[in-house]
C-alpha cells in the first residue's frame, strides 16, 4: 500500500495520468446530472402533447388525451392549476365541434355554461355557429353568430 502512495505522489506522467482519471470518475455524475432537462409528470406530458396535436390539426388523438386530462383533474387541483381544467374542456370541446361529433353541441353548451373565460366563450360560440352551418342547422347558428355584449 505504501508503495502505491508513493507512486501516486511521485512527479512524474503516469501519476499526473492517474489523479485526472480518478478525478474526473468523481466529476462525472455530477456533470451529468446537470445536463438533465426539465421532466414532466404523466398529467403535464399528456396535456402538453393534446395541444401540441390540437396545433397540428389532429383533433381525434388530442381529444382522446385531453379527455384524459379531464379525467385526472384532480391533479391540477392539487397543484393549483386549475386554468388547465377550463382549458382541457375548451380544447375537448373544440375537437368534437372541429370533427363533427354529435355530442359536439351538447359539449359546446355545457362549456358556455359552467366557465367563464370570455376569450373561449368567443371562440367555443364561433365554432358552435359553425358546426350548426355545417349541420344545415341556420336558426340554431344565428344567436352564435352576435358579438358578445360590450361590458363597459
Amino acid at each position: 500500500m505504501k508503495q502505491f502512495i508513493n507512486r501516486l505522489f511521485l512527479p512524474g506522467q503516469i501519476s499526473v495520468l492517474l489523479i485526472t482519471l480518478t478525478g474526473s470518475s468523481f466529476m462525472a455524475p455530477t456533470a451529468a446530472k446537470a445536463q438533465q432537462t426539465k421532466i414532466y409528470t404523466d398529467e403535464e406530458k399528456v396535456f402538453k402533447d393534446a395541444q401540441q396535436l390540437f396545433r397540428e390539426e389532429k383533433y381525434a388523438v388530442s381529444m382522446q388525451l385531453f379527455k384524459q386530462t379531464i379525467d385526472h383533474i384532480d391533479y391540477w387541483h392539487e397543484t393549483n392549476r386549475t386554468l388547465v381544467n377550463t382549458d382541457a374542456h375548451y380544447y375537448f370541446t373544440m375537437c368534437a365541434l372541429r370533427l363533427g361529433q354529435a355530442d359536439g353541441e351538447k359539449y359546446a353548451l355545457r362549456f358556455l355554461e359552467m366557465f367563464n373565460s370570455a376569450p373561449r366563450e368567443q371562440m367555443v360560440s364561433f365554432e358552435l355557429a359553425r358546426y350548426y352551418f355545417q349541420k344545415n342547422k341556420l336558426k340554431e347558428a344565428i344567436p352564435f353568430t352576435k358579438p358578445p355584449a360590450s361590458t363597459t
